[in-house]
């Protein structure tokens, strides 16, 4: 084992192939378009506010706030944990060949043990992560938590790394003040149909300030001709989803080690970040979640309690459900090393009837291609509600969650080709879609549905960067599997915020389609604003805050909200399938994280749905604690014994082990970019997605 390569060659050049490849993404645009506005903060401080280093880039040339690409063969580098990279093929590809090995030495046994174990010690080591002088060391085929197998990670937790003071500093474009820059190193695998990080939950540390600012120093090991799109999803001054954009979009060839740094806004405006391709549709997809420390010793928020908690706890191989093709390799594997003799291991490898089900050929096929149900999940429709393998009832979509991470069919895509145009079918706002959830782990997953709209007609809505397509700006807001307050947000146009009034985040109905259909409300000061109403419910309460929460520093109380009935407070349903179903208790609440500053809480009644459906704990610091801690328990449990978040869905509305749900999924807007699905809690390797049919959209696609 030789020492970890820096991370950037000091910007230097590196020859390879007698060819030097470096794409400089400093040059400047022919016309510079500004930061994005964060409109809420804008409101507050009384000036125009913009997001730093959201500079969009378009007509072909790269943003400003990238450093120069650099590329190196696979074949003159190391691996992500420090050894000499020595074998290309994907880990998909070495374990058919153990496994082929396996069979081999498995049918001379005979009635014998295994006596060669080589090939057995091989796939343990491909599904651990634990290979040395692969270009997949440390990125495991199971997804599960084995700790730190990356020096920089957290030990102990899955997929974590915390940011570290670089020792500069900024000033901000929002306060002016000089303020620290902060950065991690993340190391990604690219291959075949899959996108893999080494990195789900970034650690934002207790010193780091709202206004500092942050970058990541990116190397990706790429198998594979794709496009490198990290995409920011952007929160504005008060924490609520406010759009998202393309931070780069550049190829990066088969077989290289490609490294660059990219700056990234302040850490108040960060949501998190999604890393595309765009090779294969749906496309590849890797998230990563930013959890903050609440204090100095470093225990984590309770959201981000709950992030870490989770991963840590339930990702085990035990919680892997037996249809996950990794996992039947791994049954195999520690079968032949326990000592079962060489007939048993060829039965499990070649007889479908003997467990694990199906051959080890079909179970590789099977993980290179997720755009399709394993036969398990099959078997659950049949039984379920008779539907027959290739069939699909009235489901508009069908998912399988197994290894964490999420299988899935639709009626409408183009089955059998590389899926460039991969589909499901046009909506129209307020139309429905039926989706089918199995659950084939042995532990609880989450679904969630996010509309990402159109392309914002502002700043940015251009095509941009060196790849064929972007999405430009866009507003992602979800429709499903959220929490309740996220109703009250889409009713509101996304735009009350106590003490602030109504701040409609801009682009959130950009078209003239979906404005035809919404109800109007007025708001404190006299004026009227659209906003949607959900149709799928038996029946509606009024949100209606009294005027200590109407008025802020320079806003008045004025009038109560009104409803376009003239009525006071504005409609939000009883109990409307997609939202969280928690109640909040009605005496005083003791337990609070911040117990020193908001001594003995009471929920108030403007919040409190007096029907069955749950209460809106909207996402403030007063009360967003208690979208993750149970108010009655103080921890991340229920009295019931369940985690409190499977009734505010926090993380998503819950599917149990070994179960399944219908969601029916009402959209608020007609179909614009994608039907996006995923399971928050879990969500590195859980990401889900189709285009709508729309030519203005299928035609971007390669």
């Amino acid at each position: 084992m030789r020492t970890l390569r820096g991370h950037f060659k000091g910007g230097g050049v590196w020859k390879s192939w007698g060819v030097l490849l470096l794409l400089t993404l400093t040059a400047c645009a022919p016309t510079l378009l500004p930061d994005s506005v964060d409109p809420v903060l804008s409101h507050k401080m009384g000036r125009e506010i913009r997001v730093p280093h959201t500079t969009p880039a378009y007509e072909g040339k790269p943003m400003l706030h990238a450093s120069e690409l650099t590329m190196t063969p696979l074949l003159e580098t190391d691996s992500a944990t420090g050894w000499e990279i020595e074998g290309l093929r994907d880990p998909l590809q070495d374990i058919e060949l153990a496994m082929t090995r396996l069979l081999v030495v498995a049918r001379a046994s005979g009635d014998q043990p295994v006596e060669d174990l080589s090939a057995a010690e091989e796939m343990l080591a491909i599904l651990l992560g634990t290979t040395e002088g692969r270009v997949y060391d440390g990125f495991p085929l199971l997804n599960y938590n084995p700790g730190a197998l990356v020096a920089d990670q957290v030990p102990d937790e899955y997929k974590m790394k915390r940011l570290v003071d670089t020792g500069e500093t900024v000033r901000s474009q929002i306060d002016g003040e000089l303020h620290k820059v902060w950065e991690v190193t993340i190391n990604m695998l690219w291959y075949g149909h899959n996108f893999d990080s080494d990195t789900f939950l970034l650690r934002v540390p207790y010193e780091a300030q709202l206004y500092d600012e942050f970058r990541i120093n990116w190397r990706i090991y790429s198998l594979i001709q794709e496009d490198i799109a990290p995409t920011t999803i952007l929160n504005d001054g008060f924490g609520r989803i406010f759009h998202g954009l393309d931070s780069t979009f550049t190829s990066v060839p088969a077989e290289t080690l490609a490294e660059m740094t990219i700056k990234y806004p302040s850490l108040i405006h960060f949501k998190g970040m999604y890393t595309w391709g765009w090779g294969v549709h749906p496309p590849r997809v890797q998230f990563l979640q930013p959890v903050f420390e609440d204090s100095p010793d470093g225990e984590l928020n309770p959201a981000g309690e709950s992030f870490a908690t989770r991963t840590r706890e339930n990702l085990t191989i035990e919680n892997i459900g037996e249809a996950a093709p990794e996992k039947k390799a791994y049954r195999v594997a520690t079968a032949a090393m326990e000592g079962a003799t060489g007939s048993e291991i060829a039965a499990m490898l070649m007889d479908p009837d003997v467990a694990p089900s199906g051959t080890f050929r079909e179970w590789t096929r099977l993980a290179a291609d997720l755009r399709q149900l394993p036969p398990e999940a099959w078997e659950v429709l049949q039984e379920e509600e008779g539907i027959g393998r290739d069939e699909y009832g009235d489901y508009d979509i069908i998912l399988a969650y197994l290894n964490n991470e999420i299988y899935g069919v639709t009626p409408y895509a183009q089955v059998g080709t590389e899926a460039k145009g991969a589909v499901v079918r046009d909506w129209e706002q307020g139309g429905s879609f039926k989706v089918k959830i199995i659950n084939l782990d042995n532990m609880v997953h989450y679904y969630r549905n996010v509309d990402f709209g159109d392309q914002l007609p502002n700043e940015a809505a251009r095509t941009f960067g060196n790849g064929s397509f972007s999405f430009g700006k866009f507003n992602a807001k979800p429709t499903y599997g959220v929490p309740k307050v996220a109703e009250m947000q889409w009713r509101t146009g996304w735009g009350f915020v106590p003490h602030a009034g109504i701040n409609a985040q801009a682009g959130v109905f950009p078209r003239e389609e979906d404005q035809a259909l919404l109800t109007p409300f007025t708001d404190q000061l006299g004026k009227t604003h659209p906003g949607y109403i959900f149709k799928r419910v038996s029946g509606y309460w009024r949100f209606n805050p009294p005027a200590k929460i109407r008025e802020g520093a320079n806003i008045p109380a004025g009038d109560p909200l009104r409803d376009a009935d003239g009525e006071d407070g504005v409609l939000i349903s009883f109990d409307a399938e997609a939202f969280g179903v928690a109640k909040m208790p009605k005496g005083a609440i003791i337990t609070h994280p911040y117990s020193d500053t908001f001594p003995e809480l009471r929920f108030p009644g403007f919040l409190r749905n007096p029907n069955g459906g749950g209460d809106i704990i909207p996402p403030t610091r007063i009360w967003a604690p208690f979208l993750t801690m149970n108010p009655e328990t103080g921890t991340l449990k229920a009295p019931d014994g369940r985690y409190w978040v499977d009734y505010t869905y926090f993380h998503g509305r819950p599917v149990d082990g070994n179960s399944s749900i219908t969601a029916n999924v009402e959209a608020p807007r007609a179909g614009a970019q994608l039907f996006y699905q995923f399971d928050p809690l879990f969500h590195d390797n859980m990401i889900f997605s189709y285009h709508p049919r729309s030519d203005a959209v299928s035609t971007n696609l390669r």
